[in-house]
């Protein structure tokens, strides 16, 4: 109970029951103006004011009135933050729900291109890359459990996600590394560990090459490699990031995607709403356009996190041992998640923020100590 003292806590829980003692039940239990009440759960300021109108309670003194108003403003003041809406590729929002982190979503102007990069939380900064043809959203729950950690999250929306814009012609890796540059250097976010999932990690190991000297280290998250998916897995992950595809066809390539199919619903919901066509064309040509031997390995010494799924039918776990056994095990490590799949990220949001955190913290410890 942040920056709220117990006392006026219990004396906002003594106000709300004689609050409920005054309201009719059928409110609470089917809901006004489509607003659900739950009999147990606190009233905000909006509930006690909507009920108070509709309900025209008869309080026996104007003070009580006042006194419940102004205890729940009061407990809305100092209690966790909500975080901001994320808006979808297809126009709708997503609000997170309450958590005592501060989410903020703004634009930054690089020249090249105008990118948008969502923050969350205070310490050292961690970036996110999302997967081919996503922007962020789906990103938000990992990003949460590394805030709350004591980490500032950085996710950043490749141009043609979200309403990162930019050229979409005559595109190399580099020039997908060099926006992820242009807004740590905008934002003077100084040397970071930067972390990318699937094709996220590709752009991560670029940007690496190009700018070692903003790089404390690399988070691979599901790494891409040799051993590539199997054909029905391919097809499987492209149905699901088509805006065409039904939601039938769509929860039966969850099947490839995810390691236990109840996630298969949440996981689909989830691509829906981060799914960006545009995106993922500009990176196909990006990807194309710059020979492997320039993004494949990330060169200099910053320490490699490699978090993979044992059940990963998208980036083989095998990717994994095989970058380590080219690098060497004394620079790369690999975390494998048994019975993941690979959206494990969302899926397993907290093991996998609790590898990278013991992993960062390892590297902060040799740097600094």
């Amino acid at each position: 109970m942040s920056r709220c003292s117990h006392g006026g806590f219990a004396i906002y829980m003594e106000i709300c029951a004689k609050f409920r003692s005054f309201v009719p039940p059928n409110p609470f239990r089917q809901g006004v103006d489509g607003m659900e009440f739950n009999r147990m759960a606190l009233p905000n300021t909006t509930q006690l004011i909507t009920l108070m109108n509709l309900t025209n309670m008869n309080f026996k003194n104007n003070f009580l009135i006042l006194m419940l108003i102004s205890s729940a403003l009061i407990l809305t003041n100092c209690g966790p933050k909500t975080s901001d809406q994320e808006t979808n590729e297809d126009g709708t929002t997503t609000q997170a729900p309450v958590v005592d982190t501060v989410v903020t979503t703004a634009m930054v102007d690089i020249g090249e291109a105008q990118m948008e990069y969502i923050t969350e939380g205070k310490g050292s900064t961690i970036i996110l890359l999302p997967e081919a043809g996503m922007n962020t959203v789906y990103l938000k729950d990992l990003s949460r459990a590394l805030a709350k950690s004591g980490h500032q999250v950085v996710r950043i929306n490749p141009r043609g996600t979200g309403k990162s814009t930019g050229k979409a012609g005559e595109i190399t890796m580099h020039t997908l590394a060099d926006d992820v540059a242009g807004v740590i250097r905008t934002l003077q976010l100084g040397i970071v560990d930067i972390a990318g999932h699937g094709f996220g990690n590709q752009v991560a190991r670029m940007f690496t090459n190009d700018n070692p000297a903003l790089v404390r280290s690399i988070i691979m998250l599901s790494a891409n490699g040799s051993v590539a998916p199997a054909p029905d897995a391919q097809t499987a992950f492209n149905s699901a990031l088509n805006p065409n595809t039904a939601d039938k066809e769509g929860l039966e390539a969850m099947a490839f995607l995810v390691g236990n199919l109840g996630d298969g619903p949440p996981t689909w919901e989830a691509i829906k709403a981060s799914r960006a066509p545009e995106a993922g064309n500009i990176q196909r040509a990006a990807l194309k356009a710059t020979p492997a031997a320039e993004w494949e390995l990330p060169k200099g010494a910053a320490p490699v996190l490699v978090i993979q799924g044992s059940m990963d039918r998208i980036t083989p776990p095998a990717n994994g041992k095989n970058l380590q056994k080219t690098i060497g095990d004394n620079r790369v490590s690999v975390v494998t998640l048994p019975g993941a799949g690979h959206m494990f990220v969302m899926n397993r949001a907290q093991e996998t923020a609790d590898a990278m955190i013991a992993f960062v913290q390892k590297v902060e410890n040799i740097k600094y100590n």
